[in-house]
C-alpha cells in the first residue's frame, strides 16, 4: 500500500471525505434503523399488554361469563354479549391484520382464546354477515393463523408435570417430576 502523496487536508483531499460521510451517514443510518426496531418492539409489546389489560378487566371477564352462560342455557338466538367479546378479538385480528403486531408475537398469548372464542362464535357468524359481508373476517383469518401456528409449532415445551404440591410451612417448592414417558 503506498501512501506517498496521499492528502488529507487541502486540495487533493476530497475523496477522503467523501468517504468520511460515507461512513458517518451509513453509521447513523444504522443507528436509526437499530433505534425504529427498538421503538416498534416497545410499541408492540405496549399493545400487548394493553390488550391482555383489557381482556383480563372485570368488565370483560363478566360480558364473558355471562356470554358463555346464556349459550349454556340452551337459549336461542345471539348472546346479548357475545358480540363484544368478538369486537375485542376483531381488535386484536385488526392489530395483527396491520402488522402492528406479529402473529408469532399473539401465538402464545392469545392463540387459545382466539380459537376457542372463534368456535363459540361460530353459529352466529352468518347471522352477523348477513348485514355486512366483511364482519369478522381479520378474525376469522387470526382464528386460522394461530391454528397454522398450533400445527407447526406445537408447544411441547410446556408439558405438563405431575406435582405434588407444597403443603409444609418450610417446604416453599413442590416436588415436580416428568411425566411418564419423557
Amino acid at each position: 500500500m503506498n501512501l506517498t502523496g496521499m492528502v488529507l487536508f487541502g486540495s487533493g483531499s476530497e475523496w477522503f471525505w467523501v468517504m468520511a460521510q460515507f461512513l458517518v451517514l451509513t453509521l447513523t443510518g444504522i443507528g436509526i434503523y437499530r433505534q425504529l426496531r427498538a421503538q416498534g418492539s416497545a410499541n408492540a409489546l405496549s399493545a400487548q399488554a394493553s390488550l391482555l389489560a383489557r381482556w383480563e378487566s372485570s368488565e370483560l371477564v363478566r360480558l364473558r361469563l355471562a356470554a358463555l352462560m346464556d349459550i349454556a342455557t340452551g337459549k336461542t338466538g345471539e348472546p346479548p354479549t357475545l358480540s363484544i367479546v368478538g369486537n375485542f378479538f376483531a381488535d386484536v385480528a385488526a392489530l395483527v391484520t396491520h402488522r402492528h403486531l406479529r402473529p408469532t408475537d399473539s401465538w402464545e398469548t392469545w392463540s387459545g382464546q382466539v380459537q376457542f372464542w372463534w368456535a363459540v362464535m361460530g353459529p352466529w357468524v352468518s347471522t352477523f354477515r348477513a348485514g355486512n359481508p366483511g364482519v369478522y373476517g381479520e378474525f376469522e383469518e387470526l382464528a386460522a393463523t394461530m391454528a397454522e401456528l398450533d400445527r407447526k409449532e406445537p408447544r411441547s415445551e410446556f408439558r405438563h408435570q405431575r406435582c405434588r404440591p407444597a403443603n409444609r410451612a418450610g417446604d416453599r417448592q413442590a416436588d415436580c417430576a416428568p411425566p411418564a414417558g419423557t
